[in-house]
Formats: C-alpha cells, structure tokens, sequence
C-alpha cells in the first residue's frame, strides 16, 4: 500500500507528459510545441542534440509568430465547426395558433416564463 502514492503521482505525471506532447487540431501543434517553439524532446530522440537559445528580440520575434500561427490555426478549427453547426440549423417561424411542444427545465429560469403583472 505504501507504493500506491508512488504509482499515482507516476501515472498522473504520464497523462500530463502525453496531453502536453499530443497534437492539438484545434491549435495545430503539441501545447509543449507552442510554448517552447519545438518538439520535445523524449529518450528516443537525444542523438542530435543541438543547441538553441533564443534570447533578446529573437525570443519576441519567435514568440509572436508562435501566436499567429495559433491564433490562424483556432480560427480556421472554429469557421469550420461553424460551418457545420450552420448547415444543421434551420429558421423555424410559428403562425399565431400553432400548437408547439414546450420543453421547461425546471432549474433553468422558471422565472422567465411567469406572466408579467
């Protein structure tokens, strides 16, 4: 029983290590590819090590495309979700003495639907 905290904190460390380096289609890259700006780097992958250090403007410039990307990336996922919520939608238009069904929640605005004095 002594080693379940062990394994817990080991699985819990794993599932961020696999959400943080998983491919977003919302944003189009890894979370860990937006805030370091590259792959990260696993076991597998140490043979070429080079190295990159952005400093001084070169980090502003890097991150500020970083940003566009993004931001190009979140609005092309949401035109599209967009687009096909849009071709599901349909305009309803009721005539006075239409009879429609009236689904209340009744812990969602009661409120709204008392008469007015």
């Amino acid at each position: 029983m002594a080693q379940m905290p062990i394994i817990l904190r080991l699985m819990d460390n794993l599932k961020e290590f696999a959400y943080n380096n998983s491919f977003h289609s919302s944003i189009g890259m890894s979370p860990f590819e937006v805030l370091y700006g590259k792959l990260c780097r696993t076991l597998l992958c140490w043979s070429e090590v080079n190295k990159k250090v952005l400093v001084g403007p070169k980090i502003i410039d890097e991150t500020t495309h970083n940003i566009q990307v993004i931001k190009r990336n979140l609005k092309a996922t949401h035109d599209q979700q967009k687009s096909i919520a849009d071709m599901h939608s349909t305009d309803k238009v009721y005539a006075v003495g239409d009879q429609v069904f009236l689904k209340l929640l009744p812990w969602k605005c009661v409120v709204c639907f008392r008469k007015k004095r």
